[in-house]
């Protein structure tokens, strides 16, 4: 199929099978807009400078012909140990909409406290005010704690009372957080083979052996295979894992731990998550029932996009055929039973119905207090309200009879970094290969007569005219 782009936005043609082998073509386009600060409304709206303000709406930049799309998963950090600031948009398909917000939480007009509040809401598309809170396609509410640590009442933890004894200590006030994974609950007990803790390990199991109680410590230990098929594996031998347990759900936050690394570590403070949902939060209570298997675990609460390899999202890949060996070429099928949820990158509850533009965004001290674009409530909360624009990529579909087809593009990713004043989204299209399409042009409907002309081919399509 030709494909051709008569936009000014970087957008890409290409082909992928379902798990049925069925073949389709993928069209993605990228567009980004900037945020305009108060005082440029008049300047650059003339127009529109009373509605937007009369709304409380921020105006855009045109969109960003220099945007460019994401062709790998970008990280804060180490490349699968840190949190993912973007997912690559190659994607073959969402059958949700990816809300993602990037940046800091920010307290309240800049002032210190123990504890705030920030809040996310995409409302339908409608008149500024006409649409209601309880119609919200997103509406998610997360707390932002300062720096908080569980303490042992007593010198180290015993084996005999592990989880128990424990109480809260803060460390100081807060004013901005950094919204990654790293800062919800979660976690990992690692014990490398090198360190004292991995020797000490070692020495318990040896110990316990003439007992016929090394079974306690060898059971938190890898086995040999394990070993050989550790991510570190080809690691100096010191810096190998002799016993590593991961919670699956996040691996790379704080907070969670199992007893018997605890009583390995005895550590002399626990760092709690700063992060949490409201009537979710791990404190003194909450972790010594969560290590005793009485309580489970706060969920992880964030709004970055989730891992690949996290939990619940590998589930949705389903049970993959493992072969022995695979021919050149031959790679593994997708299951039949894959989710195709499995491509959405946000957290479920940052995810809704495709948007098409006219939506609002509503975000509630997720942006710094003297943001030029962001107004103050009567609470004092920093508050960024902005609705998608009207832009409406879509294509021209021939095939070999010369037949005509229009299919709009969708919006599948918003991701939104107040931070850097920017908003990115990213468009997406399918055709099935099975309607023999020979050549495929994207175009952008911006204008008033454009959205007409848009409305107007689509009638027509739909009727075969």
């Amino acid at each position: 199929m030709l494909f051709q782009n008569f936009t000014p936005y970087d957008a890409l043609d290409y082909e992928m099978l379902d798990q049925f082998d069925t073949a389709f073509h993928v069209v993605v386009c990228k567009t980004a807009y900037q945020l305009l600060p108060a005082e440029a409304d008049e300047a650059e709206n003339a127009g529109n400078a009373g509605k937007f303000a009369a709304a409380g709406l921020r105006p855009l930049l045109p969109p960003d012909p220099a945007a460019l799309l994401c062709d790998q998963d970008q990280y804060a950090g180490a490349m699968n140990a840190s949190t993912v600031i973007r997912e690559s948009d190659l994607a073959p398909y969402k059958p949700r909409c990816d809300v993602i917000v990037h940046g800091h939480a920010h307290a309240p007009q800049g002032v210190p406290v123990w504890q705030f509040q920030v809040r996310l809401q995409v409302l339908p598309a409608a008149l500024p005010g006409t649409a209601s809170q309880a119609d919200a396609l997103i509406d998610k509410t997360l707390c932002i704690d300062a720096p908080r640590v569980l303490v042992p009442d007593g010198v180290g933890v015993s084996g005999g009372s592990v989880g128990n004894g424990w109480h809260e200590q803060r460390r100081g006030n807060i004013t901005q957080l950094a919204l990654e994974w790293e800062a919800a609950c979660g976690g990992q007990c690692r014990v490398n083979q090198g360190e004292p803790d991995g020797q000490t390990l070692l020495r318990n199991i040896r110990d316990a052996g003439g007992a016929g109680g090394a079974g306690e410590w060898a059971a938190f230990c890898l086995s040999e295979d394990e070993r050989a098929s550790h991510p570190d594996a080809e690691r100096p031998l010191a810096e190998q894992a002799l016993a590593h347990r991961v919670n699956e759900t996040n691996p790379i936050g704080s907070g969670w731990a199992e007893p018997w690394f605890l009583r390995l570590k005895q550590p002399a403070a626990w760092p709690l998550p700063a992060i949490h949902y409201p009537n979710d939060r791990l404190d003194a209570e909450r972790f010594a029932a969560a290590l005793a298997g009485l309580r489970d675990w706060p969920a992880p609460a964030g709004t970055a996009c989730v891992g690949r390899a996290w939990q619940p999202r590998r589930n949705q890949i389903g049970p993959v055929e493992q072969k022995p060996h695979y021919a050149s070429g031959e790679y593994p099928r997708l299951p039949e039973s894959f989710d195709f949820g499995y491509w959405n990158s946000a957290p479920r509850d940052q995810q809704c119905a495709h948007l098409q533009g006219g939506e609002t965004l509503l975000l509630h001290n997720l942006c710094a207090p003297d943001a030029r674009f962001a107004r103050t409530d009567a609470q004092g909360n920093t508050v960024l309200r902005l609705t998608l624009p009207g832009l409406r990529p879509y294509l021209l579909v021939s095939d070999s009879a010369a037949r005509l087809g229009v299919r709009p593009l969708i919006i599948d990713t918003v991701w939104l970094a107040p931070d850097l004043a920017r908003l990115e989204l990213t468009w997406r299209a399918l055709i099935p290969t099975a309607v023999q399409p020979e050549q495929c042009s994207l175009y952008a409907a911006n204008t008033e007569q454009q959205h007409a002309d848009l409305a107007d081919l689509l009638q027509r399509s739909r009727h075969g005219a």
